[in-house]
């Protein structure tokens, strides 16, 4: 059985190429403000001088973890304002952003929140997750589906098409359904086990004989 998590990242990472200029453009500019003393103060100064009390610094990505990538558009377009504000003022600052580009960057902000927040669930070191994964793999189906009916740009929704075909190319994904390791596990948590899911009356019976199996065992008498 491979590593969910890695497999969540793959999906998305094959997506995001689709986007590479945007990415390298946003990269560009944050590489600028966090490696430049001068554009960093005054990146810091114009937060300041607009009432920011606290000012916050760009996040870069790390290419390994696509999650990284979905932290530095978040923090990008949060400050949007400051950003275009201060490049406007340095001396051989980047190009900035054209009005469209923000746009996407708002949209494919969107299509990944769900991934993030299953990569999240699905990393938890304080709980089993082996229960989570049919769960999970279920609603990001239905949330990609679902992104497919709203208002997103030409772009991002190709994107999200990308993603969903990602997620059907990957036979273990697609068809986690048809572990019986892991529907047990989702069968057997609690919050999960009115779930329905494929051979639901299989997994009922299989785990009722493994139970008969073990209370056996403890009846045979000791030799």
């Amino acid at each position: 059985m491979g590593c969910f998590a890695h497999t969540l990242n793959l999906i998305v990472q094959s997506a995001l190429v689709l986007e590479n200029d945007l990415i390298d453009k946003v990269k560009c500019i944050v590489s600028h403000f966090r490696e430049s003393t001068v554009a960093y103060n005054a990146f810091k100064n114009y937060q300041i001088n607009n009432g920011i009390k606290e000012p916050k610094k760009l996040i870069q990505d790390v290419q390994t973890r696509w999650n990284s990538t979905s932290y530095m558009f978040n923090r990008f377009v949060e400050m949007e304002t400051s950003i275009r504000g201060t490049l406007g003022l340095l001396d051989n600052a980047p190009d900035t952003l054209r009005p469209e580009d923000w746009i996407i960057l708002q949209d494919i902000i969107k299509i990944l929140k769900p991934f993030e927040e299953a990569t999240k669930a699905i990393s938890g070191q304080k709980y089993m997750t082996a229960s989570l994964v049919i769960v999970i793999v279920q609603g990001l189906y239905k949330v990609c589906n679902s992104l497919l009916k709203i208002n997103l740009s030409p772009r991002a929704l190709i994107v999200a098409k990308k993603l969903l075909a990602n997620m059907d190319a990957r036979d273990g994904f697609k068809n986690c359904e048809k572990s019986m390791t892991l529907s047990k596990c989702t069968f057997l948590d609690p919050r999960f086990k009115h779930l329905p899911f494929m051979n639901v009356n299989q997994i009922k019976n299989e785990i009722i004989e493994n139970i008969a199996q073990i209370i056996r065992g403890k009846e045979q008498p000791s030799m």
